[in-house]
């Protein structure tokens, strides 16, 4: 029994390591409409939820405006960059 309760404690670890994994590179290119996935799918405009730990790509290009209000979640941030041609992701 005390071998499961240790099993389950690992599990648990693990999943909450794991869970940072799930930050990924966005890509964002004006006129776009794909989920941001590459350049060859990217969105028109930052998403209204940003996800914490991930990156933003921004493509050069006119864009509307955007509301900023994403909730707090630790140290978890979200990085928005300007694409180059020397770090577009």
């Amino acid at each position: 029994m005390a071998l499961s309760k240790i099993h389950g404690w690992i599990l648990a670890v693990m999943f909450t390591i794991a869970a940072p994994a799930f930050a990924a590179d966005y890509y964002v290119r004006a006129g776009a409409g794909g989920n941001g996935s590459d350049w060859a799918n990217a969105y028109g405009s930052l998403p209204s939820t940003l996800q914490r730990g991930s990156t933003y790509h921004i493509a050069a290009g006119s864009y509307g405006s955007h509301q900023f209000n994403d909730a707090e979640s630790g140290t978890a941030m979200i990085t928005i960059k300007k694409a180059t041609a020397a770090d577009h992701g």
